[in-house]
């Protein structure tokens, strides 16, 4: 992404597990599902319609685990994005699950916010998208980027 600063970071299940509500629960799933690692790239930028996109790789030892953790995924969308987060219209991807969070007009900094999961055999792929213009029309075709990657180098 052209114009963004961006930095790749990798994942452990400790820092995955961290960052929701109930540390435990999800450490446990990463566990039960046979969680190996991942990756993080993050495009930041101000002054744009799109200010954050994070991108995940989340690698599993089977489908099955990285299944698990995007029905993980599928009901804690206030663990990902707050108590605002609603269900939305997932990205043009396959099997995609996604979350939107709405400005609550209570802090000047807060912005749309919007998340999708979904997998392709042992990973399992999130997408965040924030600023002005974060939803499905502008995650889908980053979706479609990231997906068709991890497609073609597994």
């Amino acid at each position: 992404m052209h114009g963004y600063v961006t930095r790749l970071t990798p994942i452990d299940a400790a820092g995955l597990a961290g960052e929701a509500l109930d540390t435990p629960a999800l450490a446990s799933v990463l566990a039960g599902a046979g969680f190996e690692g991942g990756v993080e790239r993050r495009f930041t930028a101000r002054a744009r319609s799109l200010t954050e996109v994070v991108a995940r790789v989340l690698k599993f030892g089977a489908p099955e685990g990285a299944i698990a953790y995007v029905a993980w995924f599928a009901s804690h969308g206030a663990d990902l994005l707050g108590s605002r987060a609603r269900p939305t219209d997932p990205p043009d991807v396959p099997g995609a699950v996604a979350f939107r969070h709405g400005v609550s007009g209570c802090c000047t900094k807060d912005t749309f916010r919007y998340i999708a999961a979904w997998t392709r055999g042992p990973y399992a792929m999130t997408l965040l998208v924030a600023g002005p213009d974060a939803g499905q029309g502008s995650a889908s075709p980053l979706a479609a980027e990231l997906d068709a990657r991890v497609r073609k180098d597994g």
